[in-house]
């Protein structure tokens, strides 16, 4: 589940995973959303593919990390979600 593994990335304790879950699910969710919007594929874009992940995590790292890297993870997704959206497997044409 993607979700945990941006619970580990943002290294909650379990306290603060729980609190934080309903949060993490909603940027989830919102990056997912993203990727369809630059033009990767929504099956693509709903897989938990290893690239897929890791832009998810990315994505994530982006809104809730902590404020002094927020934008240096911004950055790293833009440049993840434009190469996925480059890639002929991750496209929208490839969905026909």
């Amino acid at each position: 589940m993607v979700e945990e593994t941006v619970a580990t990335a943002l290294r909650l304790s379990e306290k603060a995973k729980e609190k934080l879950m309903p949060e993490i699910t909603r940027q989830v969710k919102n990056a997912r959303l993203d990727l369809i919007r630059v033009g990767v594929s929504e099956v693509k874009a709903n897989e938990n593919e290893g690239l897929i992940e890791e832009a998810i995590v990315t994505y994530c790292l982006s809104k809730l990390g902590p404020d002094d890297k927020r934008e240096a993870w911004a950055e790293s997704y833009e440049s993840q979600a434009d190469a996925l959206r480059k890639s002929r497997i991750y496209r929208e044409k490839n969905d026909e």
